[in-house]
């Protein structure tokens, strides 16, 4: 037996633990609080969040979090303006800790690496590792002795001279391969380079 008609969704409220209220109660969308009890205190609250967090992404984060927060109550609190207050500095130390914690954790994991060369910021040194593994990627594929050229030149810093006496090639010879390992280097790495 199919039924022509069709069902409405399910309210997003029935799948979070918070009182239900009847349809026709203004308050359904707020938890236990109404929209005009709390607009008065979104802009103290937002201003708040910026001063202590520095970013206004973050302080729309904590507000937000500090409103859903509110929702899930089950009985207003008694004094609505020191409770979000309160729960807003709590959603800001929160985020302060969790900034904290994966900046300390992405500068341990990259503490080691040559790549980045002392940067802090995470987006310098996710390019750096990026463009890193590609070069490596690059310089397996080329051939032997472009290799041996091109990395006993740029890992040990030899002139041309002494890799020409350690490969026992001629120093044009040296010149040529490395000329040759740059150019494919440059021609594999340049779409990936200008791409964005």
């Amino acid at each position: 037996m199919s039924s022509n008609k069709r069902r409405e969704p399910l309210p997003i409220r029935s799948y979070v633990r918070a009182p239900m209220h009847s349809p026709t109660d203004q308050r359904s969308n707020l938890g236990t609080v109404t929209k005009s009890e709390l607009q008065p205190h979104l802009p103290r609250l937002q201003a708040m969040a910026r001063r202590i967090l520095g970013c206004d992404h973050l302080a729309d984060d904590a507000v937000q979090e500090s409103l859903v927060a509110l929702w899930r109550e089950s009985n207003a609190p008694p004094q609505l303006a020191k409770w979000l207050a309160r729960t807003l500095i709590n959603r800001c130390r929160h985020l302060l800790r969790t900034a904290s914690r994966r900046d300390h954790h992405e500068h341990v994991a990259s503490e080691h690496c040559e790549l980045h060369s002392g940067c802090d910021n995470p987006l310098h040194i996710a390019i750096a590792h990026e463009v890193g593994m590609r070069l490596t990627a690059v310089i397996d594929t080329l051939p032997q002795e472009q290799r041996e050229a091109l990395t006993l030149y740029e890992q040990t810093g030899l002139d041309y001279g002494t890799i020409a006496e350690r490969l026992a090639v001629p120093v044009g010879t040296v010149r040529s391969r490395l000329a040759r390992a740059r150019a494919a280097v440059q021609a594999a790495l340049r779409p990936h380079l200008t791409a964005d």
